[in-house]
């Protein structure tokens, strides 16, 4: 059966939660005990404007770094592939090697890879919990992962893999159930240091 298509909102800086519900042919929630889910994302490419030039530093200031997320890659200008943004604080952009740019140079960076899976055992970053009820499937996200969310929208599968092996190699058997985008609604910047609660 083909992956079908949905796309969804999340809200930067709120908790968020959404459960999927996995169906066989006859309407009947499949069994995903021994099963593993895991949604695969890839975030939109950005273009932004290096604000000072920089002679072979590994920091660099943009004009403006919405988008810009650890793990992606410089695209543009030509510069070495590998070099992949490590932080992203304010305007300052960190990468993992050195490179020297020109004041108002236009810069690409690629978009990076978030993983969410039902293997996860760090449940302060985020939940995916299999079968609350017969094939459900449930990703909680705590509000101050979302707010991590420095991006426009991502393209993602959700996948299951399966503990039985599907090849004579051990390789699982996997199988995407669905596809889409998710979008981020942004939150409002706050600079304040004091609590609100």
């Amino acid at each position: 059966m083909p992956a079908s298509k949905y796309d969804f909102t999340i809200e930067q800086g709120s908790s968020y939660q959404i459960t999927f519900i996995y169906k066989d042919a006859n309407n009947t929630p499949i069994d995903l005990t021994t099963w593993c889910a895991r949604i695969i994302a890839k975030t939109n490419k950005v273009d932004t404007t290096v604000q000072y030039g920089v002679v072979t530093s590994n920091t660099i200031q943009v004009l403006d770094p919405v988008g810009i997320m650890p793990g992606a890659s410089i695209l543009a200008p030509r510069t070495n592939p590998n070099i992949i943004v490590t932080d992203v604080t304010e305007n300052t952009v960190t990468l993992s090697a050195s490179v020297t740019l020109s004041a108002g140079v236009k810069i690409g960076f690629s978009g990076a890879e978030l993983l969410f899976s039902s293997e996860n055992t760090d449940t302060s970053k985020y939940s995916f919990i299999l079968n609350d009820s017969p094939g459900s499937m449930t990703l909680l996200l705590p509000a101050e992962t979302t707010d991590s969310f420095n991006f426009s929208y991502a393209d993602y599968d959700l996948d299951l893999k399966s503990a039985q092996p599907f090849t004579e190699a051990g390789d699982p058997y996997t199988i995407r159930i669905l596809y889409g985008r998710i979008s981020i609604m942004s939150r409002a910047s706050y600079t304040g240091t004091d609590d609100i609660c």
